[in-house]
């Protein structure tokens, strides 16, 4: 019978989140294979910024993250974007002598194009020595509980395209439903609810504000302006405000 390859660490989903986390586990000494189902990775990375790539915002303030977190749990982010601050991705993308510039309020392009990021995380995949499957599909996931005679915390058994793996640590990188165009899929929240892990009820996060019918008529000739604004919501503990530009368009 045929051994099953094992890695200290999977992988799925070669996005940003996937790449990142897969360069910096394998540079720390982990055998690490990083799974997607697409042809090609990053896609977001891709399209994003214009196809320049808003990779980071320099005024994020390490010592209070939150403060730039909107969600139910502002507290989610503190502990990754403190440990982990913009100064040190910025240091990173100059590492890999990638030109960029800051084009308002703090965030960060590439000047050239948004391959460059992708091109530096794929680097750092190389530099960690990870194993990459792709297109490979995910079939199957289960968990495998050691038993009290075994010294090992068990391991997460994975059925792929390209046959079965395990590991002793499964990371789930597969971003939301946002843009299934460029692949997203639901994958993430199926193996949610898999393992009985909570989730938050799905809403848009990017909408436009509509008027209905008349009531754009006072607005109708603003089209095309954008406006310096500062946008809240909530009262009290709850409330957040980030300043931003509001932009008028023609249809609302």
């Amino acid at each position: 019978m045929p051994t099953i390859p094992f890695f200290d660490a999977i992988i799925i989903g070669a996005g940003a989140a996937g790449l990142f986390c897969a360069g910096q586990a394998g540079q720390r000494g982990l055998k690490v294979l990083l799974i997607d189902h697409a042809d090609k990775v990053a896609e977001k990375i891709r399209i994003s910024g214009g196809g320049r790539c808003n990779f980071t915002n320099r005024d994020l303030d390490p010592a209070a993250p939150h403060k730039h977190f909107v969600g139910q749990n502002p507290q989610f982010c503190r502990s990754a974007l403190s440990r982990y601050t913009p100064a040190d991705f910025i240091a990173l993308v100059q590492k890999h002598g990638i030109p960029f510039h800051e084009k308002h309020k703090g965030q960060l392009f590439a000047d050239r194009s948004a391959e460059d990021i992708i091109a530096m995380l794929l680097a750092e995949c190389e530099a960690g020595g990870v194993t990459r499957w792709q297109p490979c599909g995910v079939k199957k996931i289960a968990f495998l509980a050691s038993s009290a005679s075994e010294s090992c915390r068990g391991s997460y058994q994975i059925d792929t395209d390209r046959g079965p793996v395990s590991a002793g640590a499964l990371v789930i990188a597969t971003g939301g439903l946002s843009i299934p165009k460029i692949g997203a899929t639901d994958l993430g929240y199926r193996l949610a609810q898999q393992f009985n892990i909570p989730l938050v009820e799905r809403k848009p996060g990017l909408v436009p504000l509509t008027f209905d019918g008349a009531g754009w008529a006072p607005y109708a000739q603003l089209a095309g302006l954008a406006l310096p604004v500062q946008i809240s919501t909530g009262a009290k503990k709850a409330r957040m405000a980030f300043d931003e530009d509001l932009l008028f368009t023609h249809r609302g």
